[in-house]
């Protein structure tokens, strides 16, 4: 790890870019793709082991939709109870060049993973929680759809990302993702319409992230 590292102190605030592409079948939408765009703060620290530990906080979560049939939106409360992740950046030579890797631990959402090992299949399992604090069950997102106006859409969801890329310089690291054991499940909505289960596939040619170097002290912007 010493002389992978030599020459390069990555501790300090970073900002992170995080972009996922996924496939849906959605029965009342038709096939579509899915491309989500993260933006997290993150504080690198050096550990005595001379390893790296990464810890971020994120700040936007949005989504875009093509063909644009219907818009994703995801709410400040869902925005805002997505936890802080702390997990390792693995760092190895290869080729002449400095490999980064980080896995950002499983991200379950709308329930509680501790008691139930896999997705709840109703509103009213005993998994099933207030992730967002929004007064309804599960996680809330929301889908504007001409003609019939905003819907809600009541999720559970769990999946992984897992980033793999190179050191560009001192200042930036760059590459793919890829989002695994991704499983997602709608268990109600405003419009009955919605309550559907499309088939997803994650698209990991297309996914990418980046991390780059902030001002110390960078915070995600309040509001």
């Amino acid at each position: 790890m010493a002389a992978a590292t030599e020459g390069y102190d990555f501790s300090g605030t970073w900002q992170m870019v995080l972009e996922t592409a996924t496939r849906a079948a959605v029965p009342v939408l038709g096939t579509t793709s899915i491309r989500t765009h993260q933006t997290m703060v993150a504080t690198v620290k050096h550990l005595d082991t001379g390893e790296f530990v990464v810890n971020h906080d994120v700040c936007t979560l949005t989504a875009e939709t093509r063909p644009a049939l219907a818009t994703t939106h995801f709410p400040d409360a869902f925005v805002r109870a997505i936890p802080n992740k702390t997990y390792p950046l693995e760092l190895s030579p290869e080729g002449g060049r400095l490999r980064a890797r980080m896995n950002l631990q499983p991200l379950a959402v709308g329930y509680d993973p501790d008691k139930s090992s896999t997705l709840p299949q109703s509103l009213d399992a005993p998994a099933v929680v207030d992730w967002d604090n929004d007064g309804k069950p599960a996680s809330t997102i929301e889908i504007e759809v001409p003609l019939l106006g905003t819907v809600e859409v009541y999720q559970v969801q769990v999946a992984t990302a897992v980033l793999d890329g190179w050191v560009q310089s001192a200042d930036e690291i760059s590459g793919g993702a890829a989002v695994v054991g991704l499983q997602q499940r709608t268990l109600g909505a405003s419009n009955r319409l919605f309550i559907q289960n499309p088939t997803l596939s994650a698209d990991p040619s297309a996914s990418t992230f980046r991390m780059t170097r902030a001002a110390t002290g960078t915070r995600c912007p309040s509001g």
